[in-house]
């Protein structure tokens, strides 16, 4: 019997499958496999690069010597072109199944019952009786008929043996649903949705979980330049006794090196000479160290012949170990909105059995592209075998993926023996741009003792892309002077001088993504405002102002209006808001006020990004001047005041504008902020990622104005026209009235 478990992930769904027989099973160092692959005609459109022999052939390299290949090839009909055979690192045997990956062509249909059947046919051959069994089984469509799910795997099922089934799923019609089937219906066999991008890095994994020898400490992917370099670390743990260290790529050429712990740079040089074996194949090229250093290794790639678009890459880093921990299968992508279920199987070979560890302490560190860092704890719930107790199998959904990049997750083990994994996600194709969030300096939410010499982050996608006009850095809401390195992609900035407190970062690349990160200065003395004080011109010398701070211990912020074109002889109000927080000061022409914003909870009564709205009224209470809003930046909070120019002119805005929602991202509500030079009618429509309506806003006949507070601006609650919580993602607004249309972004996490 088998329980299959199953998970959308947007439009998609994703089963991953797992079997009520138990963990318990026999484990040998031995292993026979056999490689199940479409040769379709398709296969010379969606692999025109044959980069599945590529993938079968890293396969064969990776393989201990203990472990039997055989190859089938299967379209209208399958055929054996090679029995199974004990690799042998590189010498005779491994060319013998090397040249039959070569002899897969690409002609006729597909019959993938055929090509099961003729696999199991080459596993039942083998005379090595104690070795687990296994097939992965490659395609990229559908069966020319289906049959029976019994027909499929009905053998292996009775024999206990696993199928492994990957689609290539370019774009192309695969029969996703069956393969999930076939894969659930066997022991312990899984499903993978591959591109061209990763197809080594799933033959990778697989082997590992088939061998069980192995657990896979590292798989990022990634985009690479010409000229460009770049350092992914991996952590090895003390328990790790052999390690591999994969690199592959669409085709051109990448250069590898390692630098171990210790900081000593390996090359393919002088790698024999220190007992390291190094393989090179045109796309792909692997290290493999016995009795690996412990600590963070490092792989240095280095795009050294790259077309001008770029080169996808994929990395994986397995090793042998008595504790094995291995993720569960990811999409080769994600959307924006997709829910990423995030898993872990963890076993310990004991003997000649493999049992799963039950009570471990699991939990996951995503880096997400702004660079915020989250964290999730992972459970065993026993929900796959039917067992209370836990399966060894520890899960939960990431939901909070709402912007594009690559997503960097580890996951952190302890049960006696303590171990870190990681794999990278990407939201969007792979070559899009984006910024790496796990690049960022200072990292996000860092506090630092003293200011930052360099601010920078590393941009991933094509180069042709992106260029130094394209890119806007800002700290603290103000451009500055970046520079760029093209070929590294590298943003950095060198500031002057930069004030206690917290600052953030903001890069926008091409108009189009915008990542945002803050960090924090620490100092002595005054690093917050107890009093917020409102003044109109010639009250108080400015000059004077910073002694104030000092006045209550913490120190007033001071916000100085100067008015032109308005009667100065005349007895006004001045009216200071903070948005982030709703509270307000007053002041009049007689006197200063202290009111409305206290430190009760000892937290600065104004930041940096703080957006204050001012208004100017008259005795009578008529507006005159404003609302007018100002953000509060680093330079204002190190003097200890903020000066505002307001006009006559400033009431009624010189044209219509659709601003950023406030707060954002947001949950559950938001306000969306807008100003109109006309008396208009207004509404505003809410559309989900795939531009479908979710709510129509009825602001109705507005006159001329700016509406930004919340109590003027547009209100969401974040429902939709049924009155339903919409799902976390992203969404976009647009103002629309008889003359103007405005569209804006915004994101609601939960």
């Amino acid at each position: 019997m088998k329980n299959v478990f199953k998970l959308t992930i947007g439009i998609v769904l994703l089963t991953l499958a797992f079997s009520r027989v138990g963990w318990s099973q026999s484990v040998h160092s031995a292993a026979d496999i056999v490689l199940i692959i479409d040769s379709s005609g398709s296969m010379a459109e969606n692999d025109p690069r044959e980069l599945r022999k590529e993938a079968a052939n890293q396969f064969i390299d990776l393989a201990e010597s203990d472990v039997q290949i055989g190859v089938v090839d299967f379209d209208e009909r399958a055929k054996t072109l090679a029995e199974l055979t004990f690799v042998d690192d590189g010498g005779e045997n491994d060319s013998t199944v090397k040249d039959a990956i070569e002899r897969i062509d690409a002609y006729e249909g597909t019959n993938i019952a055929a090509g099961l059947q003729q696999g199991f046919e080459v596993l039942s051959n083998s005379k090595t009786f104690t070795a687990r069994k296994a097939a992965v089984l490659l395609t990229d469509g559908e069966d020319n008929e289906q049959k029976t799910l019994d027909t499929y795997v009905g053998n292996y099922v009775a024999n206990g043996w696993s199928v492994y089934t990957i689609g290539l799923d370019d774009g192309v019609s695969v029969d996703r649903e069956l393969l999930e089937d076939i894969a659930a219906e066997t022991l312990e066999g899984e499903y993978y949705s591959v591109t061209l991008d990763n197809i080594q890095l799933v033959y990778n994994t697989i082997l590992a979980k088939i061998t069980l020898k192995s657990v896979v400490l590292a798989s990022p992917s990634g985009f690479i330049n010409q000229g460009q370099t770049l350092e992914k670390p991996v952590s090895v743990d003390e328990w790790v006794t052999k390690a591999d260290f994969t690199l592959s790529w669409r085709g051109s050429t990448i250069e590898m090196v390692l630098v171990d712990p210790g900081g000593a740079v390996i090359t393919p040089d002088i790698a024999a000479t220190l007992g390291i074996n190094y393989q090179v194949a045109p796309t792909y090229a692997i290290y493999t160290v016995d009795n690996p250093m412990q600590g963070e290794w490092k792989m240095r790639i280095t795009g050294t012949d790259i077309p001008p678009e770029g080169e996808p890459y994929s990395i994986v880093v397995t090793g042998a170990s008595d504790f094995v921990t291995n993720f569960l299968a990811f999409e080769p992508n994600y959307a924006i909105g997709d829910t990423v279920r995030i898993g872990i199987r963890i076993s310990e070979k004991t003997g000649d059995t493999a049992e799963p560890i039950i009570g471990a302490t699991t939990s996951a560190t995503i880096v997400r592209p702004d660079g915020r860092i989250e964290t999730l704890n992972l459970f065993d719930d026993g929900a796959h075998n039917d067992n209370a107790a836990g399966d060894g199998i520890y899960a939960a959904d990431y939901t909070n993926v709402d912007i594009l990049g690559t997503y960097l997750i580890r996951v952190s083990v302890q049960n006696g023996f303590s171990r870190e994994i990681q794999h990278q996600i990407i939201v969007g194709a792979i070559d899009n741009v984006f910024v790496d969030g796990a690049t960022l300096i200072p990292p996000a939410g860092a506090t630092l003792k003293k200011a930052p010499n360099l601010i920078s982050a590393v941009i991933s996608g094509p180069a042709g892309q992106i260029d130094n006009e394209s890119i806007a850095l800002k700290i603290d809401g103000t451009a500055v002077a970046h520079t760029y390195d093209a070929v590294n992609q590298l943003v950095s900035f060198e500031p002057a001088k930069l004030s206690r407190g917290t600052h953030t970062v903001s890069l926008e690349v091409n108009n189009a993504i915008e990542t945002r990160w803050s960090f924090t200065i620490e100092s002595a003395g005054i690093s917050r405002f107890n009093t917020l004080m409102v003044l109109l011109d010639n009250e108080l010398n400015l000059l004077a102002a910073p002694s104030l701070r000092t006045q209550t211990g913490d120190g007033i912020f001071v916000v100085n209006c100067s008015l032109q074109g308005i009667n100065a002889d005349a007895h006004y109000t001045l009216t200071a808001k903070n948005l982030r927080t709703g509270a307000a000061a007053i002041s009049g022409a007689a006197e200063i006020s202290k009111a409305g914003w206290p430190d009760s909870n000892h937290k600065s009564v104004v930041q940096v990004g703080d957006i204050l709205e001012v208004v100017l009224r008259d005795a009578p209470g008529t507006l005159v001047a404003g609302p007018i809003l100002q953000t509060v930046s680093s330079i204002d909070i190190r003097n200890g005041y903020l000066r505002v120019q307001l006009t006559g002119e400033d009431v009624r805005p010189k044209e219509t504008l659709l601003a950023q929602n406030y707060p954002n991202p947001f949950n559950p509500e938001t306000w969306i902020p807008y100003q109109l030079n006309d008396p208009t009618d207004v509404s505003i429509q809410i559309y989900d990622n795939s531009g479908r309506l979710v709510r129509t806003l009825a602001v109705g006949l507005k006159a001329a104005g700016i509406y930004r507070t919340r109590s003027r601006a547009a209100y969401w609650d974040g429902k939709n026209e049924s009155g339903e919580r919409v799902a976390s993602g992203v969404y976009f607004y647009t103002l629309q009235t008889p003359e103007f249309s405005a569209t804006r972004r915004m994101v609601i996490l939960k």
